[in-house]
């Protein structure tokens, strides 16, 4: 499968290669962005440990925080995805609207992902999810990238010819 990976050339060509790993809804101030998460590379069993799956009321996760992608953090982030164990790399993908429940009578509305990455693209920041499996006390953090040179980057450690 690997093989396949690596010669895909559009992200919509390598999403195809991939098994969707997740499916559910990222909160955003008050928008829900239903979206689809493909492994890339890294650790299978980090997915199963910190995000819920769909029997838990199809799941929604919340953007807390933002850091901007400045040259510190890409270069950091690049040295820690290498040397630390408990990685994962996901590629996320828009979901049909009917895959996450929207609150009956709340302020949180149903947008695109187009919206998400739009709002990061403009702020220049990654998203940032902190998760937490109480079961097992482990603990990890999400960081969604927009559309941007890093994120381009980061895919093509695993399908080198990939275009934007």
């Amino acid at each position: 499968e690997m093989g396949e990976v690596e010669t895909a050339s559009s992200i919509a060509d390598l999403a195809q290669r991939l098994d969707m790993s997740w499916e559910g809804g990222i909160i955003m101030s008050k928008s829900l962005i239903p979206l689809k998460l493909f492994q890339t590379e890294g650790d299978k069993e980090l997915l199963n440990q910190l995000l819920p799956d769909e029997n838990n009321n199809k799941p929604q996760l919340k953007i807390s925080l933002l850091f901007a992608l400045d040259r510190t953090y890409q270069e950091n982030f690049f040295k820690n995805i290498d040397s630390t164990a408990g990685q994962a790399i996901f590629l996320a993908q828009a979901a049909a609207p009917g895959v996450v429940r929207v609150p009956v009578g709340g302020e949180t509305k149903l947008k695109g992902l187009n919206k998400l990455a739009k709002h990061l693209n403009m702020k220049g920041c990654a998203g940032v999810i902190r998760l937490h499996n109480r079961e097992m006390k482990e603990t990890g953090v999400l960081h969604i990238f927009p559309p941007c040179n890093l994120s381009l980057k980061v895919l093509r450690r695993v399908a080198k010819d990939l275009t934007e």
